[in-house]
């Protein structure tokens, strides 16, 4: 072989300086001498050895030529002559028996989503978030599956994210959700589930730990995370065998991963002495999810020394942490109130969610009887206690909770604002809400009080949204029902009010009455419109998905009106009106009004620009008949 490697390389070091320095070669002639030996032993080296020596020979118009001729017969000698290989036993390949997955798809089934994982650019989401929708079926392929593990640390976040929903969704069965725009909705981001098959967990993880290195980087540290939440305690000796070694991002998920199994408090607690910077963070969030029966002790000499840890206990609603807080908590803000104003510190106060003893009830009283020195200090603690008091209210809704805001002094209550609105929600009967707070500045002339009420298939809740740790459309939702719808006389104030935005989000479609009250309104606006002409396509189209979503068909005449009052419209904002009005009320009427546009135009803009425009537009798009 090394003849053959050498001929090919002077070769191809002539075809790229030239044959005209092919005389000059010397080491090529000493590789002819060589061939001129191996020749009388082979034919093949001897049919080398003559082309090479023809090469030579040729007049200088024919060697480049018999140079390719060269070329291509010692490229086919190579190949019928390599070998492939490598060291070691032989290793059974993976397939999908091995992963009780007897499903194997035809590779042009799976070819776009495999494509999508495994390269870069634009669109590649879009690919399999169809996969997911419409051919869920494929992800039992356990090429796909490779594909999805190696492709957990894409450089593209949401790609990434959705990888590791996909994998926890086939390890548990669970249906994964999107949010989906359907312009035939007013309330167009529906949040749909789509079903996954579900996979061999034990399995799976076996594919998740294959080469796994604990000293590796961030996309180990994912495979981790994604092993613990599908395997919980049942992989905690593999935990355990991986924290010795484990470092950086790895590290941290491993620690994290000791949350799933109460035996590991005594190591947890020797990490607490020794772990340094995001690694002892991380053991002190674990130990806030611990509930052995000691941990009370820990914390209190741990918040003693170090009051910016009850970050960590967010999660523990005990009565004795809730207390303990409290009782850190206040000597904090007492020495806060007597400090120049500038020196303010973190209140913590966002980590007494869920917690409802005594004591944080008394902390709660005392911060609002400091209302005044704290709203000269323009700190946020009434702030805070506010968005506390009511994620606790939706979360857990505490009786004891309930009774302290129902039995606080009115000066009080009016603090807590938003609160007090929400307990009464949840609490009493329609009629009894609207006269309460009817006339209340926390509603607001915009009702921006009814922002975290939604309805939900005809029922209200009030919703507290938190960011998700998968990517920004899906957001995590502690909701609770409202006791009663909301009383009609609020949809009377918000058409008075022109509060479009809060009657789109809480007008029920159940209701006939009130449907035709509030699609006549948004009729009427749209037929009275004014405003930017920039905006005329938006607020068009809001009216129309409006009236639609109310069942009040009332189309005919309503782009005319728009037409009239903004006689200047842009051709494609007109274009996008035709098209969605089409949708919701059939061809034959968009062909009577697309007609009396077009006779409008022709009788007060004949021969001008815009009228030639969108008359032109009207005949193109087919609205109006080419014949006009």
């Amino acid at each position: 072989m090394n003849p053959l490697v050498e001929l090919k390389e002077r070769l191809v070091h002539i075809t790229i300086a030239g044959t005209e320095l092919l005389e000059e070669d010397f080491r090529l002639k000493k590789t002819m001498e060589t061939f001129s030996v191996l020749a009388e032993k082979n034919p093949i080296f001897q049919k080398l050895y003559l082309g090479l020596k023809q090469l030579f020979e040729a007049e200088k118009p024919q060697k480049p030529i018999m140079l390719l001729n060269i070329l291509g017969l010692l490229d086919a000698v190579l190949y019928t002559q390599a070998q492939t290989g490598m060291e070691g036993d032989y290793q059974e390949i993976v397939t999908s028996q091995h992963l009780n997955m007897p499903e194997q798809y035809r590779y042009s089934i799976i070819k776009p989503v495999l494509e999508a994982l495994s390269t870069t650019g634009s669109g590649r989401l879009n690919v399999v978030e169809d996969a997911v929708k419409h051919t869920p079926e494929i992800f039992k392929d356990y090429r796909i599956l490779n594909a999805l593990i190696q492709d957990l640390d894409d450089t593209y976040g949401e790609m990434a994210s959705l990888v590791t929903r996909i994998l926890e969704g086939l390890s548990t069965g669970k249906p994964l959700g999107f949010y989906e725009y359907d312009e035939n909705e007013y309330r167009n981001s529906k949040f749909r589930h789509y079903p996954l098959p579900k996979v061999d967990s034990t399995s799976l993880i076996e594919l998740l730990k294959e080469q796994f290195d604990p000293q590796g980087k961030r996309v180990m540290a994912k495979r981790l995370k994604l092993i613990a939440t599908i395997a919980k305690e049942t992989e905690n000796d593999w935990y355990l065998s991986i924290l010795e070694t484990a470092k950086k991002e790895v590290r941290e998920e491993c620690i994290s991963a000791l949350q799933y199994h109460e035996d590991n408090v005594p190591i947890l607690l020797e990490l607490a002495k020794k772990e340094r910077g995001k690694a002892k963070d991380m053991v002190y969030q674990v130990l806030g999810m611990m509930h052995s029966g000691d941990m009370t002790a820990f914390w209190m000499e741990t918040l003693k020394q170090n009051p910016q840890y009850a970050v960590y206990l967010k999660e523990d609603c005990s009565d004795e942490i809730s207390d303990l807080l409290a009782d850190t908590l206040k000597p904090s803000l007492e020495q806060q109130l007597l400090e120049k104003e500038g020196k303010e510190t973190e209140s913590y106060l966002s980590c007494t969610v869920n917690k409802t003893s005594d004591k944080m009830l008394e902390l709660y009283r005392w911060i609002l009887e400091q209302a005044d020195s704290i709203k000269k200090r323009k700190w946020n603690w009434l702030l805070e206690i506010r968005s506390t008091i009511i994620e606790t209210l939706v979360s857990s809704y505490p009786e004891k909770l309930i009774h302290f805001l129902n039995t606080l002094p009115e000066k009080h209550k009016k603090i807590l604002g938003e609160a007090c609105f929400c307990v009464d929600l949840l609490t009493c009967s329609s009629d009894e809400v609207y006269e309460k707070w009817h006339d209340s500045s926390v509603i607001r002339k915009d009702f921006d009080g009814f922002k975290d009420i939604w309805l939900d298939e005809g029922h209200y809740y009030y919703v507290v949204k938190r960011p998700y740790e998968y990517y920004w459309m899906n957001q995590q939702k502690d909701k609770r029902e409202l006791k009663g719808p909301l009383d009609e006389r609020w949809f009377d104030d918000m058409i008075a009010h022109h509060a479009d935005g809060r009657l789109s989000q809480l007008t029920p479609k159940e209701s006939q009455e009130l449907c035709q009250k509030v699609g006549a309104y948004f009729h009427q606006k749209l037929t009275n419109l004014k405003g930017s002409q920039h905006m005329v396509a938006s607020e068009v189209l809001e009216c129309l998905s409006m009236m639609h979503y109310c069942s009040y068909y009332h189309y005919q005449g309503v782009v005319l009106s728009v037409c009239k009052k903004h006689p200047s419209i842009y051709v494609w904002h007109l274009r996008v009106i035709f098209y969605r009005l089409r949708e919701y009320a059939g061809v034959e009427l968009v062909k009577k009004e697309a007609k009396a546009v077009f006779d409008f135009y022709q009788q007060n803009y004949a021969g001008k620009s815009i009228c030639l425009e969108i008359q032109k537009m009207l005949v193109d798009e087919g609205f109006v008949e080419e014949e006009v």
